[in-house]
């Protein structure tokens, strides 16, 4: 099997003094092609191989025309991206496992000097305990994970110019994770999870070693409430749901020089499920933000602007409905 994914973008920019327009342009085709197999032992072991094989072309550029912007630098870049993982049920109730990966991602960007930024490559390790109690009413999982990157692309704000990239020379992520999901009747649940996180720059060439990555908080989680109702008509297939999701404090910015205070935000939804034959239509409406409370979520994360002025704020309260048919 194979995918496509190209782009190829032309933005006219702030005009210059004679009048003209300056263009930005950016480029990407993507192929790949993929495999994947999974084997059971036993009926206790489950074994699942895969990879994928990518190869990508990129370019960027910016001149005072399309066609000049069009010859723009550009790259090719190919690489295999493995998957391994193994499960193991001893019993009924618990079972273990473990997992392999790496990954590939073309950087679209320049250097200051004009240079092109090799692709992103990452690595992943993780190993975890998957348990079932009270007749699986209660599910929890519990997983350890490494994962490292090396080249990540992030602006180049010393450089005077202002599209400008640079890469990290590698960073590393990991921690622990625990979700829980568990019925306390037939008509509430429960669904909560927190994560553990250490994310940090491991090799650079601009001194920024050990420092944490910016807008990753070190401690993190959220508890949903879910009220099913099953046994009173006409309201049958109707849920509703109130959840709260907290973030610890986060680093403003790679060099560390100041932090975004953590949060907690209260969400809402309900939704209505009505049979129509086989199928389902089901309409929900969420609210992000109950509370309408004032916070900071993080940095731009398209890098427009320096860290210490393009933080973002949060939305204020928002609401979404939408309308799905399942058959």
């Amino acid at each position: 099997m194979s995918q496509r994914y190209p782009a190829y973008y032309a933005n006219a920019l702030a005009t210059p003094a004679d009048g003209g327009a300056n263009h930005y342009l950016f480029r990407d085709d993507w192929y790949g092609a993929y495999f994947q197999d999974h084997i059971t032992l036993w009926d206790k072991v489950h074994i699942l191989g895969g990879g994928r094989y990518d190869w990508a072309r990129t370019g960027v550029g910016i001149g005072d025309s399309a066609s000049a912007a069009a010859a723009l630098p550009s790259r090719r870049d190919e690489g295999f991206s493995p998957r391994v993982g193994i499960l193991y049920q001893p019993w009924a109730w618990a079972s273990i496992y473990g997992n392999w990966t790496t990954s590939f991602g073309a950087n679209n960007g320049v250097t200051t000097a004009g240079t092109t930024i090799n692709p992103e490559i990452g690595e992943q390790f993780e190993a975890g305990v998957k348990t079932e109690f009270f007749d699986q009413r209660l599910s929890t999982t519990l997983a350890y994970y490494h994962l490292t990157k090396e080249n990540l692309m992030t602006r180049d704000f010393n450089s005077p110019d202002a599209f400008a990239n640079a890469a990290i020379g590698k960073a590393r992520s990991q921690g622990l994770e625990l979700d829980m999901s568990g019925a306390l009747t037939d008509e509430l649940s429960i669904i909560g999870n927190y994560a553990y996180t250490d994310a940090r720059i491991t090799q650079d060439f601009s001194g920024l070693q050990g420092n944490r990555l910016n807008n990753v908080p070190e401690h993190s989680g959220s508890l949903w409430l879910k009220y099913d109702i099953h046994h009173y008509e006409p309201l049958n297939g109707l849920s509703f749901g109130l959840g709260i999701f907290a973030a610890g404090q986060r680093q403003g910015d790679n060099d560390n020089t100041f932090i975004l205070p953590g949060y907690a935000r209260l969400d809402a939804f309900a939704s209505y499920t009505y049979q129509l034959g086989k199928s389902r239509l089901i309409t929900q409406f969420n609210i992000r933000n109950l509370l309408d409370k004032t916070y900071y979520e993080s940095t731009d994360p398209f890098q427009n602007a320096p860290p210490r002025v393009g933080i973002y704020p949060s939305a204020p309260l928002t609401a979404m409905g939408s309308m799905r048919l399942e058959f």
